[in-house]
């Protein structure tokens, strides 16, 4: 597939226009959701899984784990056209998830229902080593809940490329991938587990927090197609755009033909199989199923908030995706202390995240702006106010 000038005007076209599309998210939020996410995600806080436990909190509630902000909607858009829909002026064209940055102004609660106004905000094209044009696009979605509480901004990077002919295995033709866990190893993976440190109600004090430290890292995996299923459980249907059955499937399928190639029978199956399924993977030039990049991103919040307990509150976080998790990969992701200072918003800790599968290799980096309590001033003002425009999809007026 051959990216063209004139699919490219007719991208760059829809810069700052609101896209209008099908049903995006979870739009009533309510204990069960956001307590399921938590679970999803395998986060241990029982502040974001346990009624009881939470109103014990400075919350005095159940709040929503913070990434769980990117499930939200109203059902009247959403982030970008996706590969394969007709509309899509690259359809055809291969498409990788590359990365997100999440603000955030106030903690998803139980009972609220939500906007949500978004679309492409930018983007550039480059010319990759291998003489293929790619695309790369910033996809911005501004939330409020129903009644015009800011709540956060999400700018999700994706890249578009053009797609080769007939995908080959040769890139991965020195990957192994037949390791196979002896019982030891995998007590000492469950003994790693078993020693997760959550910070919880014990509150992280500004004065106790040193730049340099470090929290003991986050275990994920081994990634099995299992953990992909449990997480779409969490995340609902709406973690894939074309997770359908039966009646939708094939009414969606028909306009959007392109998303449902035939698997080994035939069978028009979705292209998010790449996630579940061998078949699909291998179509796509991949040796077997891969974790998707939301679920990575998650695992990366998580860390964070293991880190930061109860009162903190998280402002702002980053990821940037790099390479695959494979079936069977593991990961661990280490955070540290990258800086601290007081600001307008009060006592701000910046953690770096890094995470490094068994083989070395770094499956992700991010960053977080963590708002955390302090002996002097007390707990963290939330909501946190913000008067400017926070994206150019935010239709508030000033």
């Amino acid at each position: 597939m051959i990216i063209t000038e004139q699919a490219i005007d007719c991208l760059r076209a829809r810069v700052g226009e609101p896209q209008a599309g099908p049903m995006r998210g979870v739009r009533l939020a309510s204990t069960d959701s956001l307590a399921g996410y938590s679970r999803g995600i395998g986060d241990l806080n029982l502040l974001y899984r346990d009624e009881g436990y939470a109103q014990s909190s400075r919350w005095r509630g159940l709040i929503g784990h913070p990434t769980f902000l990117r499930y939200v909607g109203d059902g009247e858009g959403h982030l970008a056209v996706s590969e394969g829909d007709v509309s899509d002026p690259l359809a055809g064209a291969a498409g990788a998830y590359a990365g997100i940055a999440m603000t955030f102004f106030r903690p998803v609660r139980p009972g609220e229902r939500f906007r949500v106004r978004g679309g492409l905000a930018n983007l550039e094209v480059r010319e990759r080593e291998d003489g293929r044009r790619s695309v790369h696009e910033t996809n911005d979605t501004v939330i409020w809940t129903s009644e015009g509480r800011l709540v956060g901004v999400i700018s999700e990077r994706r890249i578009r490329s053009e797609r080769r002919a007939s995908p080959t295995l040769d890139r991965f033709a020195s990957l192994d991938l037949s390791h196979v866990y002896e019982p030891d190893e995998l007590a000492e993976i469950d003994a790693e587990y078993l020693q997760e440190h959550v910070q919880g109600s014990r509150p992280r004090w500004y004065e106790d927090v040193t730049v340099g430290d470090e929290a003991p890292p986050l275990i994920k995996g081994p990634w099995t197609t299992s953990t992909y299923l449990t997480f779409v459980g969490g995340a609902g249907l709406h973690a894939s755009r074309f997770h359908y059955s039966h009646s939708e499937a094939v009414r969606i399928r028909r306009t959007n033909p392109a998303a449902f190639p035939r698997d080994e029978l035939g069978i028009p199956v979705t292209e998010a199989a790449i996630h579940h399924d061998a078949f699909a993977a291998r179509r796509v030039g991949l040796p077997a199923p891969v974790e998707s990049g939301p679920e990575r991103i998650a695992a990366m919040s998580h860390a964070v908030t293991n880190w930061m307990g109860d009162d903190a509150f998280l402002y702002r976080f980053a990821v940037s995706l790099r390479g695959f998790v494979f079936h069977g990969d593991l990961y661990r992701i280490a955070c540290s202390v990258a800086d601290k200072r007081l600001t307008e918003r009060g006592c701000e800790v910046d953690l770096r995240l890094q995470a490094t599968n068994q083989r070395h290799e770094s499956v992700a980096a991010g960053s977080a702006t963590v708002l955390v309590p302090s002996r002097s001033d007390g707990l963290p003002e939330v909501p946190v106010e913000h008067s400017q425009p926070v994206s150019i999809f935010d239709d508030r007026t000033t």
